[in-house]
Parts: structure tokens; C-alpha cells; sequence
């Protein structure tokens, strides 16, 4: 007998060969079919390996190869069956040669001993001397082991005398048949006078149609010479429930239909049969019947599932449906598992004792069924006829894998309303959106904890979520999140997806800053000339970009660093403006350290770079060009002390010029004043601007010899408007006065 694989690749094209491995249970190839191109619809394997030799008996799969000129090589492994060439097994032993079923409680029956191994069905039978079937049996998985003849046929009435045999027989799932005659055995019932029998060992008169009369057959030597009779039911007390008399030969037959002599329909109980007749020569005989049963209650029987869908898919939840089955302890009980057209797929069959079992979804042969409704059917009969069923309707078996996953658009947030990363999109997937009990999306800290959450009970295959960063109680969130998305599905699939972590964050980076030297003095003295400026930028989301940006005292841009990423450790400055400008003496130049993070965040800090009083060489002289001393309005006065920060301020530069020219004891000073002609007027220049210039020159020398300067080292020049140091046209500069 051969076995027939039945290969389906999804599509037939591009195929460029098939193979069909045979594997051991071990998992190693014992033989292999196949060819060019698509493998045919089936393909037989019959037992044998490579060199035609057959293989020895187990259990054995098959592995389905297709390789394609792509390059692809999809796999599938079928269902586990069995090789076997051996036949069933079974041995009888009968109890006697003989029985005479006259009720005498001597030889009234017979047993058969058998021992056999479990197949799905042993067929068995009486025969008589020409091979006749006068009784039939069929038993499931193994026979039993005593099984008693008491001399009556199919119909329930005593076979005649004569030779008789016992036959059993079955076929395996493999084809293997085996075939056993007993021995021969007599039936004899020759030295009774009266025999009377009762054709059922049950009945049930309770209008169900099924087995409703208990008939009798009598046999009465010389029942030509009877004068009268009286046949009796009796019940398990000795007591007469219903009686039959007569005169003249006893008939053939009787009937009785579970009823009294009032007509009343007898309990339910063990009865029996009796007969006495009296010949013409006043003789009497004596019979009865075996104890038979009047059951009018069918056996009470349940089955029922906790849940009716499952998914047979190897995920370890619901992967087979749990049947739970109770009933009345019964001779035998068949389960069927049927499909929707009422297919057999599975059966299933328990003596004596109704056992719960699970259906893993797998038919008779082994192969996983079709995703569907099925419908399971209980059913028993007990002796008397009596028959009860129990039906589990709307199983739905489905296996298909069904699938998550989830996307988020960006690895953060910064939801502070600039329109700017303020909101997450986070993608739901799942390839199938039938029989979902429940769904549930889950925003986590992460360190576990649920802050968000949404759900329902069904889902579109794509689904977005828009997240703005807040929990169930709409407040703004910080830190690391994820996010997890679970299906629960009715034929218990969980599956789930967890994202990748993100960031909810709406602060800059943190800004740290050292600056030095200060005062900074790039004059190419040597000392102090180059600023060092060390910058650091730190944010969980990381740094996007940075500047540092150095402004002159009226707030224009006089230098600036910036890159993208995060900044470099030191930065050095020469004191020189993006157009090559120096930095004015002891003038405070502004500064904005700023940074933005990945998700749109900036931060921001501030400071002052002081400008020490710088020395300027200019051929064999030096220069000192101080920009900042203020005076009062239109007036040579210097504004110092008192609380006011400008007279600080101006102390502080009269103080450092000191300080500077101290350096340089072998050089004259020279202190000129500047001004701007505005008007361009010849008036303006000789009556304003020479005057106020040379006065406020000789008001810082007086301010330095105060201070301990020599007087004799310090002259003075008034240059008025003629050399202004700032061009007119710059109407903000133009109003310092020098």
C-alpha cells in the first residue's frame, strides 16, 4: 500500500525543482521523490528507501522542498504517520465445547477469552456449519476480553441446534488484515421438555419507537398433548406483574409491551419470564427466561467547552479545544467532530466510562483542518434502546498566525506648542481584525509603569495613534516612554509588539561655560591675547546644533561660533570681529551661548567679556584707544563715583590706564579727544568741538595724575572733529565722544 503526498505551493511559476524527504523520526532523509519543475498534485512514497529496500517500521513525516531560480527554498513538514507491514494480533480460547441454554443454570452459555492488540475496529461473528453469521459483534480499540454467547441470533431468539464457530477479523490504518476462526462448539437443548426465551435484554416501552416489546419464543415437546398453560412476568420480588394463560398448545410466540394486568405501564426495573404448562396426563413442565431489563430513562450525557473558538497554531494559548463530557456509565458513547456539511473529520469512542479529551484540531489522518465551523456530536444507547445525544454547536477552528507590530515616527517629542516635533505618531498593524475581543495600546515608562492607555474591542488592519506627550490625566510627561500593543483574540492569540523607546522632553540641553582669561587683552603683548572658551551642551535627545555669539556694547554681531552636533570643547578667540575689527579697550562685549536639542528645544545663556585696556603698537609708538570714558553731556566732566555704575565704571578705566602706562615709564603720553563735526560746519568745529575735545583730554590727565601719574610725562591735544574716529555717516558710534 502506498502513501500519497499531496504537495500545494501556493503559486506553480518560477519553480525550477521539487523534492519530497522522507525523515525518520530522529529527523534524518531515509528517501527522497522528486524533479524538475512543479511537483505533480500527489506523489506515492511505498515504504522503501533509495535502493528499493524497505524501511523498517515507525513513524515517519514527510518534508516538502521547493527551490525556485529566485533562489527561495520554502519548506513544509506534513503530520506524523506510521509505517507498518505487521498484521493485528489475536488469540481465542472458548470456556466449553458445549451450552444448552435452557435457563437451567448448567452450561446456559459460553465464553470466548480473546486477546488482541487495539486497532479502530475488530469485526466478529457466530457462524454456523456453513459459515453463516447468526450473532455479530464489532468492537473498538481492543476487543474484550470475555465476551458470552447465550445461544440466541440476531433477532434475539435461540438458534437451533447444531455446530457453531467464532470469527473475528480486522484491518489496520496500514491495510494489514488478519483472520481467526475458533474451534467448533455445540449448541444443544435436546433433554428440555420446556424452554421459553426473551428475545432482548433490555426494552423500553416508552413510545420512542425503539425496542418498545420484550417478545418470548417457547419450544414445548409434545405440544400437541398440552391441556392448558399460564406464562408470567415477574418482577425482581417474586411478585406477578402480568400473566398469560390458555388451554390447548402453547403458542409460539409472546409479547409484552411493559404494561400490567391493569394496563398500567410497569416501573422500571429487572424482570423475567415464566411459563408452566400441564399435559393432557397431568403432568407439569417448567421454564423461564433469562433476567431481562424494563428501561424506559435515556442515559443522562453532557458535553460542553469553556470556550468555542480556538487556534491550533502552536502559540500556547487555545491551541486545542477542551471538551468536557459527563454521563451515566454506558456500554459504549461515540464522539463525532463534524464539519459545516456534515463531513466526518474526527471520531472518537469510549467504553464504560465517558472521559473528557481535547481536540487539537487534527482530522482522522492526522492533518491539521481547514479553518471553519465544526459541530461536535455525543451520542449513547443504552441496552434497552434508550438514546441521548449532546451537541456542541459554532466550534470555530481558526489557525491562522496572526500578527503585530508597531511604528513611531520619530525617536522624540518636544511638545511645547512651537509646531515643532509637539506630537508622536505611533502606527497599530495587525493582519487580521476578525474575532478581536479586546485591543489595548500602552504608553510605559521606562521603567514599566503605564501612564497612557487606549483600546477597543475592533481594530482597522492600520491604525494611527497621535500622542502629545501627556498622560491619562493630561499632564505633560518627561523622560523615556515605549510603547506596547496587544491584541486579545477570541481563539486566544496574544500577540504583541513593543516599539522603540522615545523621549518626551521639553527642555534644552544644559549649557555650561568657562571663560578665560578675563579681562581679555588681545594686544599682542603676550598676555592674555587669545581667549579660550570652553562650551559644553548635554540633552538626552541629543545636541542638534550650537553658537556662541559675541556682541559690541550697541548689540551688533561682532563674532560668532556655531556647527551642527554637539560643541567642541574649547573654543579660542583672538579678539577680532568676523570683518577683522579688534575689540575696543575696556569696552564689555556681550555674549549668547545657545543650543537646541534634537526634538526642537533651545536653551540659552548670557555673560560679558571684559576688554582689559589694550596697548597697541603702531610703529615705534604705542596706541591706547579708550572709547568708553563717559562724560556728562556737552561737558569736559567725567562722570565718577558715587553709586552710579558708570562712574564705577570710568574709575575702574582711569585706574587700569595707570596701571598700563606704569609699564612703560620710558614713553611720553600723549591723550587726545575726538568728536564728530555733524553739522559740518566750520562754527561747530572752532566754537564746539575743539574746545569740548581738548577739555575732556585734559580732564582724564587730570583724573591720572590724581591717581599718581607724573604730569610732566602727559600732554594733551584737542583734534576736535577733523580726525573723527568714527565716520559721521555711523549714527549710533558717532555719538561716543573720545
Amino acid at each position: 500500500m502506498n502513501m500519497d503526498y499531496c504537495p500545494r505551493p501556493e503559486g506553480r511559476t518560477g519553480i525550477a525543482r521539487g523534492s519530497m524527504e522522507t525523515l525518520e523520526a530522529g529527523g534524518q532523509m531515509v528517501a527522497e521523490l522528486g524533479g524538475r519543475g512543479a511537483p505533480a498534485a500527489s506523489i506515492a512514497f511505498d515504504g522503501t528507501d533509495g535502493a528499493g529496500n524497505t524501511l523498517a517500521q515507525g513513524r515517519y513525516r514527510a518534508r516538502f522542498i521547493l527551490y525556485y531560480f529566485s533562489g527561495n527554498e520554502p519548506r513544509a513538514l506534513s503530520p506524523w504517520f506510521n509505517l507498518d507491514v505487521s498484521a493485528p494480533e489475536i488469540s481465542v480460547e472458548l470456556s466449553a465445547d458445549l451450552l444448552s441454554p435452557n435457563n437451567d443454570q448448567r452450561s446456559d452459555d459460553i465464553s470466548i477469552f480473546q486477546e488482541a492488540s487495539e486497532e479502530n475496529l475488530w469485526s466478529a461473528s457466530i457462524i454456523d456449519e456453513l459459515g453463516g453469521a447468526v450473532k455479530s459483534y464489532e468492537f473498538r480499540g481492543v476487543p474484550d476480553f470475555e465476551l458470552v454467547w447465550d445461544g440466541r441470533n440476531e433477532q434475539g431468539e435461540l438458534a437451533p441446534d447444531g455446530s457453531y464457530r467464532y470469527r473475528i477479523s480486522s484491518t489496520d490504518q496500514a491495510g494489514n488484515s488478519t483472520s481467526l476462526i475458533s474451534s467448533a462448539f455445540a449448541l444443544d437443548t435436546s433433554d428440555a421438555e420446556v424452554l421459553v426465551n426473551a428475545s432482548l435484554d433490555a426494552f423500553s416501552p416508552n413510545g420512542d419507537q425503539v425496542l418498545e416489546l420484550q417478545s418470548f419464543t417457547t419450544r414445548v415437546n409434545n405440544n400437541d398433548q398440552v391441556a392448558n398453560y399460564d406464562f408470567r412476568i415477574i418482577n425482581s420480588s417474586g411478585d406477578q406483574v402480568r400473566n398469560i394463560s390458555g388451554s390447548g398448545p402453547v403458542p409460539e410466540s409472546f409479547s409484552w409491551d411493559g404494561r400490567d394486568d391493569d394496563g398500567l405501564l410497569a416501573s422500571d426495573g429487572q424482570y423475567r419470564g415464566q411459563i408452566t404448562v400441564e399435559l393432557n396426563n397431568r403432568s407439569i413442565g417448567e421454564a423461564s427466561t433469562r433476567n431481562f431489563v424494563l428501561d424506559t430513562r435515556a442515559p443522562v450525557i453532557s458535553a460542553d467547552s469553556e470556550y468555542l473558538v480556538f487556534s491550533p497554531n502552536g502559540d500556547g494559548n487555545r491551541d486545542a479545544l477542551r471538551i468536557t463530557q459527563r454521563g451515566t456509565g454506558e456500554a459504549l458513547y461515540e464522539g463525532r467532530l463534524l464539519s459545516a456539511d456534515g463531513s466526518l473529520v474526527a471520531e472518537y469512542f469510549w467504553k464504560d466510562r465517558l472521559e473528557s479529551f481535547s481536540w487539537d484540531g487534527l482530522d482522522q489522518f492526522g492533518n491539521l483542518a481547514a479553518n471553519g465551523i465544526y459541530r461536535y456530536e455525543l451520542r449513547v444507547s443504552d441496552s434497552a434502546g434508550n438514546l441521548s445525544e449532546a451537541t456542541i454547536a459554532n466550534i470555530e477552528l481558526d489557525s491562522r498566525n496572526t500578527s503585530v507590530f508597531l511604528t513611531v515616527s520619530d525617536t522624540g517629542i518636544s511638545p511645547n506648542g512651537d509646531g515643532f516635533k509637539d506630537e508622536l505618531e505611533i502606527g497599530m498593524y495587525t493582519n487580521i481584525t476578525d474575532g478581536i475581543e479586546r485591543w489595548t495600546l500602552g504608553i510605559y515608562s521606562s521603567d514599566g509603569s503605564l501612564v497612557r492607555e487606549l483600546g477597543g474591542n475592533s481594530i482597522e488592519a492600520v491604525r494611527t495613534f497621535i500622542f502629545d506627550g501627556t498622560d491619562e490625566a493630561g499632564n505633560l510627561l518627561s523622560g523615556e516612554f515605549f510603547a506596547r500593543f496587544v491584541v486579545n483574540y477570541t481563539k486566544g492569540d496574544v500577540p504583541e509588539a513593543t516599539s522603540s523607546s522615545f523621549r518626551v522632553d521639553t527642555r534644552g540641553p544644559v549649557l555650561s561655560r568657562v571663560i578665560a582669561p578675563l579681562p581679555f587683552g588681545p594686544d599682542g603683548d603676550g598676555q592674555a591675547d587669545v581667549l579660550s572658551i570652553d562650551v559644553n551642551a548635554d540633552d538626552p535627545a541629543g545636541v542638534a546644533g550650537w553658537r556662541f555669539g559675541i556682541y559690541d556694547r550697541v548689540g551688533n554681531l561682532f563674532h560668532e561660533f556655531a556647527s551642527q552636533g554637539a560643541p567642541e570643547e574649547r573654543l579660542f578667540w583672538d579678539g577680532l570681529a568676523d570683518s577683522g575689527e579688534r575689540v575696543i579697550s575696556a569696552e564689555d562685549y556681550r555674549y549668547e551661548f545657545e543650543a537646541i536639542d534634537n526634538l526642537g528645544n533651545t536653551s540659552l545663556v548670557e555673560g560679558l567679556i571684559p576688554i582689559d585696556i589694550l596697548v597697541i603698537r603702531d610703529g615705534d609708538r604705542y596706541k591706547v584707544q579708550i572709547s568708553n570714558i563717559v562724560f556728562e553731556p556737552n561737558s569736559p566732566r567725567i562722570v565718577l563715583g558715587g553709586v552710579s555704575d558708570v562712574g564705577v565704571r570710568n574709575q575702574q578705566i582711569l585706574e587700569r590706564l595707570v596701571q598700563v602706562f606704569d609699564k612703560y615709564p620710558q614713553y611720553r603720553i600723549i591723550i587726545e579727544g575726538h568728536a564728530n563735526n555733524v553739522s559740518g560746519t566750520e562754527r561747530e568745529e572752532v566754537e564746539e568741538l575743539l574746545p569740548l575735545s581738548e577739555g575732556r583730554a585734559q580732564a582724564v590727565k587730570d583724573q591720572m595724575v590724581a591717581l599718581g601719574m607724573d604730569p610732566d610725562r602727559i600732554d594733551i591735544i584737542g583734534r576736535g572733529g577733523r580726525f573723527p574716529l568714527v565716520p559721521v555717516s555711523d549714527g549710533v558710534n558717532r555719538r561716543r565722544k573720545h
